[in-house]
């Protein structure tokens, strides 16, 4: 149990209904994952959705995007996300406790809002807040953690915009236990290795890979990261050649 927040009957029905649309959705493991996570962002009154698979080494390194999926952030968005993801210089301050709390955890599933993790001070006047999060225009989120084995997580993450209050208790609880019960689809999608093999990118390659995976054309990422197109087809090809991809 989290926090000892109570749940409607409401609240129960609209979760079972969810959870009941995404197992019709047959094999296709995207569509589920979408449909969980515009159901979810629904329930806890979120404007933007983040769900990717990391793997983390510690709590001063950035985690290495395995898979990703998200709404309601547009390409410039996801730029930034990408980018963020990789800035050791400007690591968002819950990046600590978070990290600490998983090791505690005991490989347990956890769920915290924004104000669970750093002070409304700490967190207003952090370089990652001025330099991501505003651009962005977004501010309270709930991240919900489900780790998969040592090392490789899970993570949900629900966004509202610049200005809007916190995400209260029962919103909370509502993301942990939906996050909870989609085991099934937690490991889908994962590759093979699970990532073993991702640290050993460059971070400059580790963003590359993650707006690859977004869907992101070399011209994209070329206007995005200031760079020349042929330069991002060096990387793309050096992605492609770490992961023995024709």
């Amino acid at each position: 149990m989290q926090g000892g927040s109570m749940i409607s009957e409401e609240d129960v029905r609209a979760i079972v209904r969810l959870l009941g649309e995404a197992a019709a959705l047959g094999s296709d493991v995207h569509a589920k994952k979408r449909r969980i996570m515009s159901g979810l962002a629904e329930l806890v009154d979120a404007d933007a959705w983040i769900w990717v698979v990391s793997r983390y080494a510690g709590p001063k390194d950035p985690p290495m995007c395995v898979s990703f999926a998200q709404d309601g952030f547009d390409d410039r968005g996801v730029g930034l996300i990408m980018e963020a993801s990789q800035d050791t210089n400007n690591l968002p301050p819950y990046n600590e406790p978070l990290v600490q709390e998983i090791i505690e955890s005991g490989g347990n599933h956890i769920t915290r809002t924004r104000r669970d993790l750093v002070s409304d001070d700490g967190w207003y006047h952090s370089s990652h807040f001025e330099q991501y999060r505003k651009p962005l225009g977004v501010d309270e989120y709930v991240y919900s953690i489900f780790p998969l084995r040592e090392g490789l997580f899970s993570a949900v993450g629900l966004h509202r915009k610049l200005g809007r209050k916190p995400f209260d208790a029962r919103q909370r609880r509502l993301a942990h236990i939906v996050v909870s019960e989609i085991k099934w689809l937690h490991h889908a999608g994962v590759p093979e290795d699970a990532g073993d093999s991702v640290p050993e990118l460059s971070p400059r390659l580790r963003t590359v890979f993650g707006l690859l995976l977004e869907g992101w054309t070399r011209k994209q990422m070329a206007a995005h990261l200031g760079l020349s197109v042929k330069t991002i087809a060096e990387y793309t090809k050096a992605v492609y050649r770490h992961f023995e991809v024709n």
